[in-house]
């Protein structure tokens, strides 16, 4: 072999280990470009993930504290009206309708808003709200029952609607354990002052 074939070999030699290296640093470069991107792509997807999970609990917070809300609302409109109604039930002795006092509006909040609450959680929240909401049923029933006794003029009816109201008693202490468990419930959110989740009279 004389010197130009030896040359020429070197040179085809050198020219496909170049188009190799080439090649194999284009595929390692490719392959690095798409990690990079897959990479990225993850990360989005994680921050998007996490910012639509933040989203959602600061919807989720804000719609349990409305419900929270409106729930003790409509008791309070309640308390007032049942008590304005067996006051009247309990003194009037006349064949007269004690002047009529809506318990039932109030009552349909108190149900309208434990149904939201049911929906939205959480667990603690919806026991004391269902408890509450029980007894609400039971005491409007009972006042229901005096009502159309008093009106009946039966006596007897009459008497058994007292004595049923009676030990049913107050349903205070429902609602302090539903103020109670809404109020740690909100106040486990970062940006709710344990103090300031619930403003409410408790009658």
């Amino acid at each position: 072999m004389d010197a130009e074939a030896v040359a020429l070999v070197v040179a085809g030699v050198g020219l496909v280990g170049a188009i190799g290296g080439a090649a194999i640093g284009g595929a390692a470069a490719t392959r690095g470009a798409r990690l990079g991107a897959e990479t990225a792509a993850k990360a989005t997807e994680k921050q998007v993930k996490e910012q639509a999970l933040n989203e959602h609990e600061h919807w989720l917070r804000e719609q349990r504290l409305q419900a929270y809300r409106s729930l003790l609302l409509a008791y309070d409109k309640w308390a007032t009206a049942a008590t304005q109604m067996s006051g009247m039930l309990d003194w009037m002795r006349t064949d007269a309708d004690p002047n009529p006092v809506d318990t039932g509006s109030p009552a349909n909040e108190v149900t309208s808003a434990y149904v939201l609450i049911k929906l939205l959680g959480p667990e603690e929240v919806r026991q004391t709200a269902t408890a509450l909401w029980e007894g609400v049923h039971a005491r409007y029933e009972c006042l229901s029952k005096w009502r159309k006794a008093f009106l009946r003029e039966d006596d007897g009816a009459i008497e058994q609607a007292r004595i049923k109201w009676e030990q049913l008693g107050g349903s205070g202490a429902l609602h302090a354990a539903f103020v109670q468990a809404a109020t740690e419930a909100v106040a486990q959110s970062e940006d709710l002052q344990r103090g300031d989740a619930l403003t409410t009279r408790s009658p």
